[in-house]
């Protein structure tokens, strides 16, 4: 029972009213054919030391590596199918009602089963939730990359396809005109619009993406607590001391998640890097 209400953290939180949630994906499409995604993760500070990077063999040639919280099956990942996933929260009004598929659930389904970017997407189409989250699903086989975002709610879902210069960016609210009519961020955590367009000016026309550059551009601290790169006010009380905790990285051809502890800002910490 306990680990699957802390599964269903997030459908139960919306049941007694939304909390503002932070964390910004940027996916980049290469010319060339390939895919590279990053993505902060945001949540409490109080919590930094409560992520693990979690690898699990399927005994049947495919791996999953995914960073997640512990007691929570998955998060941010990807398998050696060639599919990741990306994560961020969403809050839309029509949130809540009678628990449906978790989240944090249909995220490591599609790690486990995807063997690519289209099946990910039918578990995603299949899935009736009653919290809304935007799954940004990362591919990469031998016809080439793509990438595209899910937004999860209850009346969707709606899907987000890159700009026509490859790059694909969310933050925490609706991108999808249909959805945004419900969308509850305008009013609970307006930086999210200010992140997205820091990162959208801070990317666009700059050609080929690696990491480091991705990263670069993430590491923005406009907006002070609000910003891509999170960092807490000194005064600010228990629960509302937000933080990027951890910075992944997605190569999904490879394989191979990398980590990193802190936000995109941070130098005096390595990479982690799982294995393909």
């Amino acid at each position: 029972a306990a680990l699957a209400m802390i599964n269903a953290r997030t459908e139960i939180l919306v049941r007694y009213g939304p909390m503002r949630g932070e964390c910004s994906t940027v996916a980049y499409l290469s010319r060339s054919g390939s895919v590279r995604s990053v993505q902060t993760w945001d949540w409490h500070d109080s919590m930094r030391n409560d992520w693990l990077v979690w690898t699990i063999d399927h005994g049947n040639g495919v791996l999953v590596h995914t960073l997640t919280e512990f007691g929570i099956l998955g998060k941010i990942g990807l398998n050696t199918s060639g599919v990741g996933v990306h994560f961020n929260i969403l809050h839309h009004e029509s949130d809540g009602g009678a628990i449906g598929v978790p989240v944090h659930i249909l995220a490591r389904t599609i790690l486990d089963r995807a063997s690519g970017i289209g099946p990910a997407l039918a578990m995603v189409g299949s899935a009736q939730v009653s919290a809304s989250t935007a799954l940004t699903i990362v591919g990469a086989d031998s016809f080439g990359a793509s990438a595209i975002t899910a937004e999860l709610y209850p009346d969707g879902p709606r899907f987000v396809s890159p700009s026509t210069d490859g790059l694909l960016i969310h933050t925490n609210h609706f991108l999808d005109p249909h959805a945004s009519a419900g969308d509850l961020e305008p009013r609970l955590g307006p930086d999210s619009f200010l992140r997205l367009n820091t990162l959208q000016r801070s990317l666009k026309g700059k050609g080929e993406l690696d990491r480091d550059e991705i990263c670069r551009a993430m590491a923005s601290h406009l907006g002070g607590c609000g910003a891509v790169c999170c960092h807490p006010d000194a005064d600010a009380p228990l629960g509302e001391r937000w933080a990027t905790l951890v910075t992944v990285s997605l190569d999904v051809a490879r394989g191979v998640l990398q980590a990193r502890e802190g936000g995109p800002c941070t130098t005096e910490t390595s990479w982690y890097s799982t294995s393909s």
